[in-house]
């Protein structure tokens, strides 16, 4: 019988906490580590290039597959041209539940 761990970033190190959570804490308390770095540096509309620069990744795939559809999937991101999702003019904006997020993190 082997032992599975909870991954740190859902959990923290030792597991999850048995702590009744605050209404404010309660929907940001399982957040990736990756979605909190993109949201608490996000300002305003950026494009995929600036977002990259932002969190000085190199690779674009990375950012996309790690961060931005994670993101948008989860509601705390859209974008500005829903309809084309692949169009160079494409960029992201924090929806409301992002910038309650950001004001999460920045506390």
């Amino acid at each position: 019988m082997s032992l599975k761990l909870n991954k740190p970033e859902l959990f923290g190190t030792l597991g999850p906490k048995k702590v009744k959570p605050t209404p404010a804490d309660h929907e940001f308390q399982l957040v990736d580590w990756k979605i909190q770095q993109l949201v608490s540096k996000f300002s305003g509309v950026l494009s995929r290039a600036e977002i990259q620069v932002l969190l000085e990744l190199k690779e674009a795939e990375h950012l996309r597959q790690g961060y931005i559809l994670p993101a948008l999937n989860l509601g705390y991101l859209e974008m500005t041209l829903p309809d084309k999702p692949s169009s160079k003019l494409q960029k992201y904006r924090l929806t409301k539940i992002g910038k309650n997020l950001q004001l999460h993190i920045m506390s």
